[in-house]
């Protein structure tokens, strides 16, 4: 699992920003948050602007460069990518994990998305990849099957870790098997936005055209609806012909209407969220990024959603501006978090007090309990 990040120069982070996902607190309640020590589940609060967006993006950077995937994780374009208000002209990013007991450390250095300048991997503090590619210097690779490799990368390899992945047979050692967990783990994180902007995997001719073939495809038009209605959505479902193939529809008694064309925002809000729900309980993913999950849903709603949501064994990052689900019943004071443009701190860290599983969190957060940081 992911246990540290840190970011710098990207985006509205001018300096670094750490983000540590390990906690040594002992709270007797919401234990599935937490698993030997390290954050499985969490939440993430800050005013608009305050950089939960861009958290997110930063976490899912090494993904952009590593990944063959085709995940989108991030801005489309380099605009914006360094922070406006810095000097340097490179971004730089750590990566800190926990495979098996072994600390696997991912430092890199970019000028833009996908223009890797200097990377490093590390296990428990022995380099096992490093490539300064700026100066194009042989990377240096310690990695068995990797022997025979050429170590004179060209400048059209984007990254040597995925060099090594895409060229190497490796053997079963304690060191590979650590590698390839690594490489497994990033390449499957994943930034998803639940709200009507969400691309649900479209393609650029027809913007629902992938969900509704994925909905029919695996016959889930009737478990769909089940989702809807124990959501509140009062709706009825159908399958119509069309000139471009069997189409989801909403079954009205004298009409069947297309149903992204016709659904309400917060409708296809929770198809959306249906859609990448079932990847994430299907362990598809190992870490989730969840921007603005509950940005139509009512309160109990999101909460409902998020129980769902942290039944994944994947690590799972959910932000919100909805205090009401800020709860001990949910999650713990360690795993709620507050960010503020370079800050990212946990809720108990912002207060004297020994937070108890009786204590009114939202209450506390919304008089201002959590703001001394």
């Amino acid at each position: 699992m992911l246990t540290h990040f840190s970011a710098k120069n990207f985006r509205c982070f001018q300096d670094w920003v750490h983000f540590d996902l390990t906690t040594d607190k002992r709270y007797e309640f919401s234990e599935h948050a937490v698993q030997d020590g390290i954050i499985r589940h969490g939440m993430v609060y800050g005013h608009n602007g305050g950089g939960k967006t861009n958290l997110g993006y930063a976490l899912m950077d090494a993904a952009n460069h590593l990944s063959t995937r085709g995940f989108t994780t991030g801005p489309s374009t380099d605009t914006g990518y360094l922070n406006g208000d810095s000097d340097s002209d490179i971004a730089e990013f750590h990566f800190r994990f926990l495979f098996d007991g072994c600390q696997v450390d991912y430092e890199y250095q970019k000028t833009a998305p996908e223009e890797l300048c200097w990377e490093k991997l590390s296990f428990d503090g022995e380099i096992i990849i490093e490539w300064n590619k700026a100066e194009l210097t042989p990377a240096t690779i310690n990695l068995e099957g990797a022997e025979t490799l050429n170590r004179a990368l060209t400048d059209n390899i984007i990254s040597a870790i995925s060099y090594v992945d895409k060229n190497s047979v490796l053997p079963t050692t304690k060191k590979t098997l650590t590698f390839i967990r690594f490489f497994s783990f990033v390449t499957r994180m994943a930034f998803l936005k639940t709200n009507e902007e969400s691309d649900l995997r479209l393609d650029s001719t027809n913007r629902f055209q992938h969900f509704n073939n994925w909905i029919l495809e695996k016959g889930g038009v009737e478990n769909f609806q089940v989702f809807l209605n124990q959501a509140g959505i009062d709706c009825q479902l159908g399958v119509a012909n069309s000139l471009e193939g069997k189409r989801l529809v909403l079954q009205y008694n004298n009409a069947q209407l297309d149903f992204m064309n016709h659904a309400s925002s917060g409708t296809v809000s929770m198809a959306a969220l249906y859609f990448w729900l079932d990847a994430i309980l299907d362990g598809v993913y190992t870490f989730v990024y969840i921007d603005e999950f509950d940005v139509y849903y009512h309160h109990a709603l999101a909460q409902t959603i998020a129980r769902k949501v942290f039944e994944s064994d994947s690590q799972v990052i959910l932000t919100t501006h909805n205090t009401s689900i800020m709860s001990n019943d949910l999650l713990r004071p360690d795993c709620y978090f507050t960010v503020e443009r370079d800050k990212i701190l946990p809720v108990y860290k912002q207060s004297d007090r020994e937070l108890r599983k009786a204590h009114n969190l939202e209450k506390m957060y919304r008089a201002g309990a959590f703001n001394d940081q």
